[in-house]
């Protein structure tokens, strides 16, 4: 038994050398790799053109506007390149700037005077507002360089008409589910909108002395804005920060810690 026991401790003093050498080795590795600047980022995601691509590999278009689109479903364009060399030019790469732009139909080469089209695939979920993404077209007129640049661009409307209050609790939508009061801060508003169908009377039960909760107006009417006001009457003032929560009532069938709003009193 002893002996086995020798035997383990030396496999575990074996394992622990192992990785405080590995450890070290990938610190030495860290060290010597060198942190790009700003610029140099910069010259990876848009890079220069390629001087001699550019002047033979054409786009009928090199930007194509959407114009303002819903944020659910799959926008298509449609980009025409003609090579105007006497050469054939072979299309090595078509790299896009961002995960939401994906090519569709590729291209390997372009015969001398020549058109072929290129077909993009553009994915708005999760994005709002305008938008602006690249694809660039590498080719074997330069290894380096692209020899196009071509654009996506656009304005994205969100089919969700709260969308500006990003906070779900049962049927209402909120800006936010926190509030800070300090000696200068006695009042916190938190926009809030009724998205059901009913009348909604919120009321609460704080467990801090001195907070009151309120809604103006005091019934919010069906697929209407409010705010929540939440006030703070203080007996004396803190001797320590103090964190709290509210819970919402009225608000729909929802868990109670999905109706919770935080409250911090600052000394």
């Amino acid at each position: 038994m002893a002996g086995y026991r020798r035997g383990v401790m030396r496999g575990a003093k074996r394992i622990i050398s192992l990785i405080v050498a590995t450890l070290a080795t990938v610190h030495v590795i860290a060290q010597d790799i060198p942190m790009l600047s700003r610029a140099a980022l910069e010259s990876l995601v848009h890079p220069e053109l390629s001087g001699i691509g550019s002047r033979v590999l054409r786009a009928e278009r090199e930007s194509i506007n959407l114009g303002t689109i819903s944020n659910e479903g799959i926008c298509r364009a449609t980009f025409k390149l003609r090579n105007t060399s006497d050469e054939k030019i072979d299309i090595t790469a078509l790299r896009s700037t961002c995960s939401c732009l994906k090519v569709k139909d590729s291209i390997e080469s372009i015969a001398s005077n020549e058109q072929a089209s290129v077909s993009v695939e553009f994915n708005p979920a999760g994005r709002c507002d305008r938008f602006s993404v690249d694809l660039l077209v590498y080719s074997s007129l330069d290894e380096k360089l692209p020899s196009l640049r071509l654009n996506l661009c656009g304005e994205i409307e969100s089919s969700d008409e709260w969308s500006h209050l990003p906070i779900s609790m049962g049927v209402l939508r909120l800006s936010r589910k926190s509030v800070c009061f300090d000696r200068n801060t006695l009042t916190e508003r938190i926009a809030v909108a009724n998205t059901s169908d009913e009348y909604v009377v919120l009321s609460a039960q704080p467990t801090i002395e001195g907070i009151t909760l309120r809604t103006e107006p005091e019934r919010l009417a069906p697929h209407s804005e409010g705010d929540i006001v939440i006030s703070y009457t203080p007996s004396s003032y803190a001797v320590q920060d103090i964190e709290s929560i509210v819970i919402i009532d009225g608000c729909g069938k929802s868990h109670p810690t999905d109706r919770m709003i935080k409250i911090t009193i600052k000394r």
